[in-house]
């Protein structure tokens, strides 16, 4: 809580030995992990309210999840598993299942009704969802066969970034709500990593091989 000059240790669960994704809320109060506690069991939901002090682990009747995403204000949070959507609007209290055909890392807007994600099998289609996943749009851009790495959406909405990784990915940026998609080849292909999106829509990204951080400005309108 002091811009990373100073670190606390936090232990989710002793028993968990992989972290798959994690989410927060925009305060930092709600935290959500998907970790699994060994290879042989699925990966649950962990939540903590008080700034990781304190852990409670999710019961989502076995599904094995891999990725979870929340509202700015953590009301909303979504946990999801191969095919299935799990919802919960009171901050991880309860959930119910949607069926979704997914098993690829998503992200929600700040109100927690825009969903993203980009899955299939070689070439991954772009999905956009806007009321909070149960309906589902295909947007034309599709992602090249490399695996999708990041998606970040603005505080705005307006802003959305998806990265793609293992040496031969490309970052792809769309700036009118998810609409409409372009790649930005100009980088090259690459092991691109994560995503953070900026206060002005603009967004950084790493490239893992390089080991560099890039810029994304937003385009200027003129």
């Amino acid at each position: 809580n002091d811009f990373g000059t100073t670190w606390t240790w936090r232990t989710v669960n002793p028993s968990i030995t992989a972290i798959r994704h994690t989410a927060m809320s925009a305060d930092g109060k709600t935290m959500i992990v998907v970790g699994a506690e060994n290879q042989a069991t699925i990966a649950g939901v962990y939540i903590s309210t008080d700034y990781g002090a304190t852990w409670v682990r999710k019961n989502l009747s076995g599904f094995d999840i891999f990725s979870a995403a929340c509202s700015a204000d953590a009301t909303i949070i979504y946990a999801a598993a191969a095919g299935t959507l799990h919802v919960s609007t009171n901050m991880g209290a309860t959930f119910t299942k949607k069926d979704v055909y997914t098993n690829s890392l998503f992200t929600a807007s700040r109100d927690g009704n825009t969903l993203l994600y980009a899955f299939g099998a070689g070439t991954r289609m772009i999905y956009l969802s806007r009321d909070g996943g149960t309906t589902w749009n295909i947007k034309g851009q599709t992602v090249n066969n490399a695996n999708v790495k990041s998606l970040t959406i603005s505080p705005s909405g307006e802003e959305m970034i998806i990265t793609c990784g293992d040496n031969d990915g490309y970052v792809y940026t769309s700036y009118d709500s998810g609409e409409t998609w372009q790649i930005r080849d100009y980088f090259g292909m690459g092991d691109w990593q994560c995503s953070i999106s900026l206060a002005n829509g603009d967004f950084l990204v790493s490239e893992r091989l390089s080991g560099y951080l890039y810029l994304i400005p937003k385009p200027k309108i003129i």
